[in-house]
């Protein structure tokens, strides 16, 4: 990812923000440079337009996840879910991890992508497993990002 977007998706982050209105990114005569990011973060998932704001995605955050952040996308249900939520949180624990638990259905996007192959581990922005978990990996993973 270009470090221009980067930058634009880290900004919720550090605003402390889930939106941002759309009045506050330089309007077409300032900085076409800036709508074409701005089209091309829409077009990619990572951004959403909500009457008048812009929302980061949670492909967007996943694209800018700290390096001990770990995402399970999981579905209400889903028995191989419940099983990798079980051998993913002691990891977590263990390594002072964050876990957030996502469900694949809560976003389009999401749903497009992974929806078929729940459960899926990030960590960071990098997927460590989908399906079934190894134990074993994921606490390498988690090794190497401390």
């Amino acid at each position: 990812m270009e470090e221009t977007s980067r930058r634009v998706l880290e900004t919720f982050d550090r605003l402390g923000l889930t939106r941002l209105r759309a009045a506050d990114f330089p309007s077409p005569e300032h900085s076409a440079a800036a709508q074409a990011l701005l089209a091309e973060l829409l077009t990619s998932g990572h951004l959403r337009q909500v009457q008048g704001f812009y929302e980061r995605t949670e492909i967007g955050r996943l694209e800018v996840a700290a390096p001990l952040e770990m995402t399970l996308l999981t579905r209400p249900g889903c028995h191989l879910c419940q099983e990798a939520l079980r051998q993913i949180e002691p990891l977590v624990t263990r390594f002072g991890a964050l876990l957030r638990v996502i469900n694949v259905d809560s976003d389009h996007t999401l749903r497009d992508r992974y929806g078929d192959d729940v459960p899926v581990v990030f960590l960071g922005n990098r997927e460590v497993a989908r399906h079934r978990i190894d134990p074993g990996r994921v606490r390498l993973e988690l090794s190497r990002a401390r």
